[in-house]
């Protein structure tokens, strides 16, 4: 019987937004240059991935430490290159970790997918936001309407008091 190895890749705490994560996660191989570990299965990784398999999460002093296989760590190349970890902002308990500092630049299919809903969240808030303004725009105009009425509003009490006073008493 084979032993298993593992080598470990620790993180903060924060990058998942303080989740409790699991104590073994799906990791999912998504290409040569990224990876993504989850709590649950999610539909359309399981269709994308090359391979998957599973790793050890320990929590110890306000960190994560993922005990990966030695063969991902091996593949991956993760003693000899940077790499980068990220959590989802919809679901912190999802991480990505990408290979290289430049490959947040290029991301894979498998984010862009994951940021469909963000930019679409993102167009519905800058159409709210422009209906905002518009109807500032419309209440500007109110105001400047008012603020002619209060400027005239002077004179007028002045003509009303002035009528009043000329009009004979029974």
């Amino acid at each position: 019987m084979q032993r298993l190895v593992e080598s470990d890749i620790e993180f903060d705490e924060k990058v998942v937004a303080g989740e409790k994560l699991p104590e073994t996660m799906i990791v999912y191989i998504m290409d040569t240059e990224h990876f993504i570990l989850t709590a649950k299965p999610i539909e359309h990784l399981e269709e994308d991935t090359l391979t998957k398999t599973h790793a050890k999460i320990v929590s110890q002093q306000n960190k994560y430490i993922i005990k990966l296989p030695q063969k991902i760590y091996n593949f991956y190349h993760l003693d000899e290159n940077h790499y980068t970890i990220m959590a989802s902002n919809r679901d912190p308990t999802t991480i990505i970790i990408t290979r290289g500092r430049e490959e947040v630049v290029g991301l894979s299919e498998i984010l862009v997918k994951t940021m469909e809903p963000v930019a679409s969240a993102l167009i519905g808030i800058n159409e709210k936001f422009a209906q905002v303004v518009e109807k500032f725009g419309v209440f500007g105009g109110y105001a400047r309407g008012i603020d002619e009425k209060l400027d005239a509003l002077p004179e007028r009490i002045a003509e009303a008091m002035g009528t009043a006073k000329k009009k004979p008493q029974p």
